[in-house]
């Protein structure tokens, strides 16, 4: 990112910071709501190169929320529309799209190489172990999205240990199943305590999210990932 383009994030973060942010490697796996708003603000921050991992497609159900849905995105694949974005906002950065719907067992072959940081931003929690486990395996820093649907205060968001997190479904199965396999912290996560919004008996449908709660998230993803891209380079 060039001076211009990072001027006044380096009048926060100072030049030394910038130029680390420059050369860091994210993966940042699912580009939906949460996802989507993380996107935009790690590029918008100057992170050199990120990969963009999703297999679904903009809808019309996203446009409510998703920072990426448009009426010129219906159809056209997320991770991809975030890449083209992202060039828009920083032309010097290197930024590749995956559409894949990943399962447990495409996550070793996924952080094989140069990855700083792994940001997890989706729903399906045999996912989000399998991403937390690997990532642990090879002493990478995650940064890992819990539940925002349902919520309706953007107020609520906290940065916290996947230790402390409370009242999120998504959380509680996570945190299980780490405990399964002997983890019970350690691992940095952005939740909300809000009790969600109750659903109609019978309602198989996923529940409703809202644009200023699942951007309130991203931004905390956010936040904490360039925390901790700074700390990773400050320590190397």
């Amino acid at each position: 990112m060039d001076i211009d383009r990072r001027c006044r994030t380096e009048k926060i973060l100072g030049l030394r910071a910038c130029e680390t942010l420059a050369q860091k490697r994210v993966l940042l796996i699912g580009v939906g709501g949460v996802g989507g708003y993380a996107a935009e603000f790690l590029v918008r921050c100057g992170v050199g190169e990120l990969v963009f991992i999703d297999g679904d497609k903009v809808s019309l159900s996203n446009c409510n929320r998703q920072l990426l849905a448009l009426t010129s995105t219906l159809g056209k694949f997320k991770a991809e529309v975030m890449a083209q974005r992202a060039v828009e906002i920083n032309p010097g950065g290197v930024f590749s799209a995956c559409d894949q719907f990943l399962t447990p067992g495409d996550v070793p072959a996924l952080l094989q190489g140069k990855v700083d940081l792994v940001v997890d931003c989706v729903d399906d929690t045999p996912v989000k172990v399998a991403l937390i486990l690997e990532a642990r395996k090879r002493g990478i820093s995650v940064v890992s999205s819990m539940g925002a649907a349902g919520k309706f205060d953007p107020t609520q968001v906290e940065k916290a240990d996947i230790s402390r997190t409370h009242n999120c479904p998504l959380a509680r199965a996570v945190r299980h199943q780490l405990k399964l396999r002997g983890i019970t912290s350690g691992v940095a996560t952005v939740f909300s305590p809000e009790t969600p919004a109750p659903r109609e008996k019978g309602d198989s449908e996923v529940p409703g999210s809202l644009s200023f709660v699942v951007a309130a998230f991203g931004a905390a993803v956010a936040a904490c990932a360039v925390e901790k891209l700074l700390k990773n380079g400050e320590e190397k």
